[in-house]
Order: structure tokens, then C-alpha cells, then sequence
């Protein structure tokens, strides 16, 4: 009678074990060394039952990060079915990437499509996969504009839908125009500025109804996605214009940058909702973007976190030591402190050339730092250029990457 009771209880003991689920350590190792090739297993646990993943960086011009970046892609496309890419790029940029990549070369692609700063060899690398891949789907999501591709659906469409295609033969070059005195600091909102905007924002509005009322015509001409798409960037240049005439006029920065962050939460939301609604995602953006909590900034990441729920994965990205390239490809050395705290000392104190740190729902004795304040240099935080964040407020995840150095550009 014993022995059954004892088999009885250790039995039960076990199915408690399995209930519980496999443990996740503190770190784990993603790369054991620069020559070694990436472990990314672990990922089938960590993004388990999540249809949006979103991977993160520091800064835009960090090789090791860009060479992460086409592994992880490749990686949860091949081996965890995710099927649709987003890039922090222009929603009108991001359709030549996707519907003309078999006309364009990788390095064209990388040049039509996505933000000046990705426009390096990684990128091509990346882009050489999508070519080879045509079950893997991309997208922009960003408002701004990240190249001058858009202008070549304009004119493919515009003689489909007006007998007049002249006046809207320029609609793109007048926005190009636009956006130099928007960012000419000493252009103020006069009169002229007002006048130009008032006639863009008119002409950019009379083509987009120009698009829904013959809609028809256009999804023979493009396609329904192309046409859909078409449509989101005519409006997306409507809202641009609009935020940064408001910016113009009372340069507050908050409200641009609220603006800028909302409007890609939406063109997120849409893809993933409206035009990819069967797809598993993986979202590409700088770390401040995909962050589900700013203590003095709304982000794109709070919005999707907040619509989406349980569904959304968040991972920062981070360097150790060496240098990376600025937006303006000029490279900065990354300086160390002796804080204890500081997200360079974490990183490095792993013997990993790239480690993950996952966060668990509770705080746990030796992963503490996570649900404390670290220091977080050379990177953009806040408007208020602050240097400290809250891992677990912000991310599921920190990955830290030992080396960095600035990529290789293309141009």
C-alpha cells in the first residue's frame, strides 16, 4: 500500500513538472564566437505562440547588428513560419521592394526601398534572400519617405485615371521640394510656406480620391494590394504634411514625434490586420520604436503592445564596445563607464559574442538589473536625452552583441 501511494505521489510530482513548463535560464547563447555560426533554437521557445516579433537596435549603423538581423530573419522565416517582414521604411518605398524584386537587383532594392542608413552590403544581403525567397513578404511602415520609388507607381497610374495625368506628373518632386524647406531650420511658417502646403496637400488629396474612385481600373493596372497600398502612401503624405506643418509652426518636437510614432503604429496595425491578415511578422525598427513603455515619449511599440496584446514579442538590441555609424555615416566610438548598471558592462561581462537575456515574468535574484534603471548610452532614448531605462518595462528580451563596427556602405 505504501509503495503504490509513494509511486502514486512521485507520479503526480512529475505531471506537476510538466506543467510547469521548461524554466528559461538568465542568458543564453545566440553566437559563441566571431567565427561561429548563430544558434538561434532558443527562439522556438522564447517566441512561442507569438504572431509579431519585433527586433530592435541600438543605433542604425552597427554591422554586427545588420549581420543579426538577416540570420534572425532567415531564421523564423525558415524554421518558425514567419512570412511577413516590415521595415522602419516608407510604406510607398517599401512596394518596389516587394512587387518589383524580381525586375530589381538586391543593391537596388536596398536604394528604392529602405532608410538611408541601411544602405549597406548587410542590407543587400538581405535583400538577396527576399529575392530567392518569394514566400517571405515586405513592407514599410514608416510615414516618412525613405526614397524616390514611389514616383514610378505615380506615373504608371495616372494615365489609367485622369485625361489630365499633367497635373499630378509632379506631385512627388513638389513634396521632395517640400520636405527640404521643412527641414531648412530657417524656414519659418510664413505665408509661402503655407501657400506650398495648402496646394501639395490639395493635389496629394485630389489623387488619392482619384485612386478610390476608380479603383477598379487601378487593381487591373497594379493589383489590389499595389492599389491599397497606393492609397495608404497618398494619405500617408497628406498626414506628414500636415505634422510637420504644424511642427513648422510651433516647433514643439513632442507632438512631431508623437505624430511620427501613432501614424506607424496604424500603417503597422493595417498591414498586419487588413493586408496580411494570415501572416506571422517580424517588425524591424530602431529600439526607441518598438519599446512598449517611454516614460516621456509615445512609441510605436506601446500602441501595437496595447492592440495586440500577448501576441507581440519586443526585443532591444545592444553593443558592448567598438564604434557604429551615425544617420550621418560618421562613426562614434562607443565610451564605457565603470556603473555597474550600464548595458555595455552587462554585455560584455558575458563570455558570449552574442547572448539573450530573456525577461521573466517576476524579477529573479540574478537577473535584477532587468526591472531596475540601467544606463544606456549612445543610443536615442527620449526627446529629454535621457540614459536610463527599465529593461522589463520596455522589452521581452535584451540581446547584446560584444563587438560592434560601422557596416559597409553602398553608396
Amino acid at each position: 500500500m505504501y509503495k503504490c501511494l509513494s509511486l502514486l505521489s512521485f507520479a503526480s510530482f512529475l505531471f506537476f513538472l510538466a506543467c510547469q513548463g521548461p524554466k528559461l535560464r538568465s542568458v543564453y547563447t545566440l553566437v559563441d564566437s566571431p567565427q561561429a555560426a548563430p544558434d538561434l533554437s532558443v527562439f522556438k521557445q522564447l517566441v512561442k505562440d507569438k504572431r509579431v516579433v519585433m527586433l530592435g537596435e541600438f543605433c542604425h549603423g552597427a554591422r554586427e547588428v545588420n549581420q543579426f538581423r538577416k540570420d534572425f530573419i532567415q531564421y523564423l522565416h525558415e524554421e518558425l513560419d514567419y512570412e511577413l517582414l516590415l521595415f522602419e521604411s516608407g510604406i510607398g518605398e517599401g512596394i518596389s521592394i516587394e512587387y518589383e524584386r524580381n525586375e530589381l537587383s538586391a543593391t537596388q532594392m536596398v536604394t528604392a526601398g529602405v532608410t538611408g542608413p541601411w544602405h549597406t552590403e548587410d542590407y543587400v544581403e538581405i535583400m538577396d534572400y527576399l529575392k530567392a525567397t518569394p514566400s517571405m513578404h515586405v513592407a514599410g511602415f514608416d510615414v516618412q519617405r525613405t526614397g524616390r520609388s514611389f514616383d514610378r507607381w505615380v506615373q504608371k497610374t495616372l494615365p489609367a485615371i485622369t485625361p489630365n495625368p499633367e497635373i499630378y506628373q509632379q506631385v512627388e518632386t513638389l513634396y521632395t521640394e517640400m520636405l527640404r524647406l521643412f527641414r531648412n531650420r530657417k524656414v519659418k511658417a510664413d505665408e509661402a510656406l503655407e501657400d506650398k502646403y495648402v496646394h501639395l496637400s490639395k493635389l496629394y488629396r485630389d489623387l488619392a480620391n482619384l485612386l478610390v474612385e476608380n479603383e477598379t481600373v487601378v487593381k487591373n493596372k497594379v493589383g489590389e494590394k499595389v492599389a491599397a497600398l497606393m492609397t495608404r502612401t497618398l494619405s500617408n503624405r497628406q498626414a506628414y504634411l500636415d505634422y510637420f506643418m504644424d511642427f513648422k509652426r510651433s516647433n514643439d518636437y513632442r507632438a512631431r514625434w508623437t505624430a511620427r510614432d501613432s501614424l506607424m503604429a496604424d500603417n503597422a496595425l493595417w498591414l498586419i490586420n487588413n493586408l496580411y491578415p494570415d501572416k506571422k511578422v517580424i517588425i524591424n525598427a530602431h529600439n526607441f520604436h518598438i519599446s512598449k513603455y517611454n516614460e516621456k515619449e509615445l512609441t510605436m511599440g506601446e500602441v501595437l503592445a496595447e492592440e495586440l496584446g500577448e501576441q507581440v514579442y519586443a526585443i532591444g538590441v545592444f553593443g558592448g564596445k567598438g564604434s557604429y555609424a551615425n544617420n550621418g555615416r560618421k562613426p562614434e566610438l562607443m565610451t564605457l563607464t565603470k556603473a555597474k548598471h550600464d548595458i555595455q558592462q552587462i554585455v560584455l561581462k558575458e563570455p558570449y559574442e552574442v547572448s539573450i537575456f530573456p525577461i521573466p515574468t517576476s524579477p529573479e535574484t540574478s537577473q535584477n538589473w532587468l526591472y531596475e534603471p540601467i544606463l544606456v548610452n549612445h543610443s536615442f532614448i527620449n526627446l529629454d536625452n535621457d540614459r536610463e531605462l527599465i529593461p522589463a518595462k520596455a522589452f521581452d528580451a535584451i540581446i547584446g552583441i560584444k563587438g560592434i563596427s560601422p557596416p559597409k556602405y553602398i553608396n
